[in-house]
C-alpha cells in the first residue's frame, strides 16, 4: 500500500498519511491477500481519489503487457503533439484516434503509434510526463507496451485532469471518445 503523491517528479502533491488511512490501507490489502490467493493469475491494483488526493497500490512490482489499453498512452502522446502544432490535430488524425478508441481499430492506433514516433516517441513523452515505468512496444509492436498500474492511472488523470497538460479541447475529444 501507498499513501502519499510521488512528489514534484510526478505533479502529485504530497499528503500526509494518517494512521487511520494507513490502517484501512493495511486492511484492504490484506483482504486482497485472502481474495486472490485461492484464484489463479497476477492482479495489482492503483487507486486514486482526485478528491482527497488519496493512493493506493496494490502488487505492482511486475508491469504487464498492456494490449489494447496502450491506445490510451498513444491517445495521450496524440494530443500533446497536436497542441504543439498551430492547427492542432489534423481531421485525418481525429478520425483514426476515433476508429483507434472507439471501435479498437488497430490499423488506426499502428498509423498513431507511428505518427508519435512509435517506441522513441511514446517513451520520451511519457517519460517527460513522469511516466517512468512504461516501457512502449517494439517497432510496430505497440500492443507490446508493458506498464504498471500506477502509470497508466496517472496517463488517465493527465488525459482528463483539468489541471493537467491536455488542452480544454482536447480533454474534450478524448472524454467524448472514452464515453461510449
Amino acid at each position: 500500500p501507498s499513501g502519499p503523491g510521488t512528489g514534484p517528479a510526478t505533479g502529485w502533491p504530497r499528503l500526509a498519511i494518517t494512521s487511520a488511512v494507513a490502517e484501512q490501507a493495511r486492511r484492504l490489502t490484506a483482504q486482497l491477500d485472502r481474495y486472490l490467493r485461492r484464484r489463479p493469475g497476477r492482479t495489482s491494483v492503483a487507486v486514486y481519489d482526485r478528491v482527497t488526493g488519496l493512493r493506493y497500490r496494490y502488487r505492482e512490482r511486475t508491469p504487464y503487457r498492456l494490449a489494447d489499453v496502450a491506445e490510451i498512452d498513444i491517445l495521450l502522446a496524440l494530443l500533446l503533439r497536436g497542441q504543439e502544432r498551430v492547427h492542432g490535430l489534423t481531421p485525418h488524425e481525429r478520425r483514426l484516434a476515433t476508429r483507434m478508441i472507439r471501435f479498437g481499430d488497430d490499423r488506426a492506433a499502428q498509423r498513431l503509434y507511428t505518427a508519435v514516433g512509435g517506441r522513441t516517441g511514446l517513451s520520451r513523452t511519457l517519460r517527460r510526463l513522469g511516466i517512468e515505468r512504461t516501457t512502449p512496444g517494439p517497432g510496430r509492436h505497440w500492443k507490446h507496451t508493458r506498464s504498471v498500474a500506477t502509470d497508466q492511472l496517472r496517463v488517465l488523470d493527465l488525459l482528463t485532469s483539468p489541471s493537467g497538460p491536455v488542452s480544454d479541447r482536447n480533454r474534450a475529444f478524448a472524454a467524448a471518445l472514452l464515453a461510449f
